[in-house]
């Protein structure tokens, strides 16, 4: 997927598990599930 949009990266995620971002942010989990750290 390319954007020439910036994505801002939202403090709300802080201190949630990949899990908990996956079911409550899908649509940014599906951008920045192969950057997380594997657990």
């Amino acid at each position: 997927h390319e954007t020439a949009g910036w994505l801002k990266y939202p403090h709300s995620l802080e201190g949630l598990s990949a899990k908990e971002i996956r079911e409550k942010r899908p649509a940014i989990y599906a951008i920045i599930k192969d950057h997380l750290p594997k657990t």
